[in-house]
């Protein structure tokens, strides 16, 4: 989208003015399991529960200011297929 790729862009941008910057990395379950209009959501960490995982790496100056979020990744592990920790992803990436 128009509104990603500018933020990505100004991210970049405010990263290049920096001589280190740290790059957080978090991985957040969403647990979408008792919302029953929700259908066909991958399985989090027992196969009972259903919902998607994200993991975001949010870049910050060495004194902690948040310069923007660098990657972003969204993905749900196939529900049928728990044992081989098979994934479908979709992966965004903010470059």
């Amino acid at each position: 989208s128009d509104i990603r790729d500018a933020h990505a862009l100004s991210t970049i941008e405010r990263i290049k003015k920096e001589s280190l910057i740290l790059a957080i990395q978090d991985t957040t379950e969403l647990n979408l399991t008792h919302h029953p209009s929700t259908q066909e959501l991958g399985y989090l960490d027992c196969p009972s529960s259903r919902g998607l995982k994200v993991h975001t790496t949010l870049c910050v100056s060495n004194a902690g200011i948040p310069l923007g979020i660098l990657t972003k990744s969204v993905w749900f592990n196939r529900p049928k297929i728990f044992r081989e920790k098979t994934f479908a992803s979709q992966k965004t990436d903010l470059r």
